[in-house]
């Protein structure tokens, strides 16, 4: 099964623009460009959240984008581009707390294999994704908020630590009772 999942519009319309404002974008992951375009998947987790599943990582991406940007973008505002400039902020899986539940995905390591080896992924809704593994189909939400991409952007442990994500995973059987 194709394991491209098509983003929303949105995020599709700043990866068309990505080659025109990389110069501007603020990133911890200087190889975004190349991240996305190695991938392997991708999926939406809400508003403005991209998981993204490179060649060696899998980070969940943070675009700020905004329709403010996307106006000014069109009208060829210099000034207006530059008050809204998208802040992409990408963080790795490996620095979310997996609660352990009854699902085959446990811990973070399981996190990243299940992801790694799936057939397919999908976002149901705000927070939640639907992820086929190899055995099992689970129901993941991801609860990623925008203090932990601010305290990753200010590079601030203390923040990150208070606001880690936490992701908790349900198998399709105690879904579908």
């Amino acid at each position: 099964m194709n394991k491209f999942i098509k983003l929303t519009t949105v995020v599709a319309a700043a990866l068309v623009a990505m080659p025109v404002m990389a110069q501007n974008v603020q990133s911890p992951s200087k190889g975004l460009y190349r991240l996305i375009d190695n991938s392997d998947g991708y999926f939406n987790v809400r508003d403005n959240v991209v998981m993204i599943e490179g060649e060696d990582d899998i980070k969940a991406c943070r675009f700020g984008l905004t329709p403010e940007f996307f106006a000014a973008y069109g009208a060829g505002d210099a000034a207006g581009i530059e008050a809204n400039q998208p802040e992409v902020v990408c963080a790795s899986i490996t620095e979310f707390n997996v609660v352990d539940t009854a699902a085959e995905i446990n811990d973070t390591a399981e996190l990243y294999n299940f992801i790694d080896n799936s057939e397919a992924y999908v976002n149901v809704t705000q927070n939640i994704v639907m992820i086929e593994g190899e055995s099992d189909i689970e129901f993941c939400h991801f609860d990623l908020s925008d203090e932990y991409f601010a305290a990753v952007a200010g590079k601030d442990d203390a923040a990150m630590a208070a606001n880690q994500p936490v992701v908790t995973c349900v198998p399709f059987a105690d879904v579908s009772k």
